[in-house]
């Protein structure tokens, strides 16, 4: 359930509470039903994993720009985390899981044809080493993201046209320094990177043609997941895409 409150012409405000439920990653545990008899049952709980969500947030619009805040708690008291032992195999334990995070965001209009925006997203994740043990672990690569910023501009330089700047910055993220949770190792490293991507596009009575660059400065790095993981596969370890081109066409009828 939620509500949102128009308190002033230009502001608005929003509260939202829900309460789901997922099942438990039995993936992995499924590869090691390999013996007659065994079920997965007798390997792992498959009691559902039920989240509790909450989140609240502003919001003001106005003729030259908008601007929003939000921030978010989710919690769930048998959530599933997966733990990759040093033998590069996936480890499931039940243990409590609270995330919580805040984004901020905002665009501004100067004139017709041109608009500035950006955000930027923090992520806190926080789970424990075992079933009982205090909460005072960071979620690991697999369950959450580095913090985020994206700033951009969108420019219109004839009618019917539209040319898209943005860049992306991942943020250095290391955790757990020093922590294990049996023979696992918890410690994490990631070094950061930014990546800008130009993307055009010119509508037509025939359709809408598009040109996009991604990575356009052609940067060498290693995705976030490859980095952060202690155990190095080499179907995992790789670089990201460099500059990659793409062309589009979108006729709606």
């Amino acid at each position: 359930m939620g509500a949102v409150w128009r308190f002033a012409p230009a502001w608005s405000a929003f509260v939202s509470s829900s309460e789901g439920f997922g099942l438990p990653d039995v993936g992995v545990v499924l590869r090691g039903v390999n013996r007659p008899g065994q079920s997965v049952d007798g390997l792992f709980s498959l009691q559902p994993v039920i989240t509790r969500n909450q989140e609240i947030g502003i919001n003001w619009r106005g003729a030259r720009g908008s601007a929003g805040a939000s921030f978010y708690d989710s919690r769930s008291k048998l959530g599933t985390v997966m733990r990759i032992n040093s033998e590069g195999l996936g480890v499931l334990d039940r243990v409590p899981t609270t995330v919580r995070g805040w984004e901020v965001s905002a665009e501004f209009r100067p004139t017709t044809t041109l608009s500035a925006f950006g955000t930027y997203a923090r992520t806190m994740g926080r789970t424990a080493a075992a079933a009982g043990a205090p909460m005072d672990l960071a979620l690991g690569a697999r369950s959450q993201g580095p913090d985020k910023l994206v700033l951009g501009a969108n420019w219109q330089p004839l009618p019917r046209t539209q040319l898209r700047l943005q860049a992306t910055r991942l943020a250095d993220r290391d955790i757990n320094i020093g922590r294990t949770a049996g023979p696992i190792n918890l410690e994490e490293h990631f070094d950061g990177y930014t990546l800008a991507d130009l993307a055009g596009t010119w509508d037509t009575d025939w359709g809408r043609f598009g040109l996009g660059i991604e990575n356009l400065a052609d940067r060498q790095y290693i995705g976030y997941y490859p980095q952060s993981v202690n155990f190095k596969d080499p179907l995992s370890y790789f670089a990201g895409r460099g500059r990659t081109f793409s062309v589009s066409y979108t006729r709606s009828f």
